[in-house]
């Protein structure tokens, strides 16, 4: 009988469950009637809890694309349930998978990329949809300054090319930068990250979300609204370089602080990018990015640590030690 139950629920795909299901039914048949009543009652609670996982597991593939059918690499998606709160991104091509447990028909699925609108649309509705759209944002930049034509890009942080030393980041932890103005007039252009890690080889490759924010009061407001997630490519060595310079960002008189903000462990598992093997060894950091103990600047930098809310943001206690980040300023002679 419950053979033939787990056959019509779809259960029996699963021929390592089935196997001890029937494990369990052969011993339960050498044992006493009242043995046999509380094991059926047992195994029928976890018959029924398996068939209702899998048919509450929410699951689409599609692409996102812009309004004119460019794809979009490394878009983000949210999902944000009562309980829970998803992270998925689209590959190089645009494409992405979502699948995740338990759902309700008005979960909220938040995309965005940037340099275009965040889009929201329930999972309901995605479910009848091939692939996502999103609009370019156009950025509204207030009153019209005239500049200088003349300008020469100026680099301003660690200017150091690389390293062999790196620190590690915990899930949902930032590691940040704080680079002086030192009289810059001018836009933020690019910035550049070094990650790097010796002791796991693939670490460099997870993506991280990029954070700015001013330098007053340690730090200040954030500069950008969209959420920022970037990742080194596979035949770039080491430096992540993103370009900022459609979102005509100032760089502040107070200074500039650069985050580099760890995305969550679920994130990280459900891409793929935490295995078994990291689990077992009981790692808990997601990425690593370069370190070192001068900076070849005539800045004053500082590096910086945020763990948790509790913690909040302290200055790192190797006072020497600096992250390997760096800015691109557009200044105006």
């Amino acid at each position: 009988m419950l053979v033939i139950l787990l056959k019509q629920e779809g259960v029996y795909g699963n021929q390592k469950q089935v196997r001890h299901f029937l494990e369990c039914l052969t011993y339960l048949n050498n044992c006493t009637m009242n043995t046999k009543k509380i094991g059926y009652t047992i195994l029928l609670v976890l018959i029924a809890v398996q068939v209702y996982s899998q048919n509450n597991i929410y699951s689409w593939s599609g692409t996102v694309n812009s309004t004119n059918e460019e794809r979009l690499p490394y878009a983000h998606i949210q999902i944000k349930t009562q309980k829970q709160h998803y992270l998925f991104m689209s590959d190089e091509k645009g494409s992405i998978d979502i699948e995740y447990y338990p759902y309700t028909k008005n979960d909220t699925i938040i995309v965005s990329s940037v340099g275009y609108k965040t889009f929201m649309i329930s999972n309901d509705k995605l479910t009848k949809l091939k692939s996502i759209y999103l609009e370019k944002e156009i950025y509204e930049i207030g009153e019209v300054t005239v500049l200088p034509k003349k300008y020469k890009f100026i680099t301003l942080g660690n200017l150091k090319n690389s390293t062999i030393r790196s620190t590690q980041i915990l899930y949902d932890a930032q590691k940040a930068l704080y680079i002086p103005n030192n009289g810059v007039n001018g836009k933020i252009d690019k910035v550049k990250i070094y990650v790097n890690d010796f002791s796991e080889g693939k670490w460099e490759y997870r993506p991280f979300r990029l954070r700015l924010y001013d330098g007053e009061k340690i730090v200040g407001k954030e500069l950008i609204n969209q959420e920022i997630i970037a990742c080194l490519a596979p035949k770039e060595k080491n430096w992540v370089e993103i370009d900022l310079s459609y979102f005509n960002i100032d760089m502040p008189k107070e200074g500039l602080i650069i985050s580099v903000n760890a995305l969550s462990y679920d994130y990280y598992k459900n891409h793929g990018y935490v295995n078994s093997k990291t689990i077992n060894r009981n790692r808990i950091n997601s990425i690593s990015i370069g370190t070192t103990k001068n900076s070849k600047s005539n800045l004053k930098l500082e590096s910086w640590d945020y763990f948790n809310q509790s913690t909040g943001w302290t200055q790192k206690f190797c006072k020497d030690e600096y992250y390997l980040m760096q800015v691109i300023i557009k200044h105006y002679e």
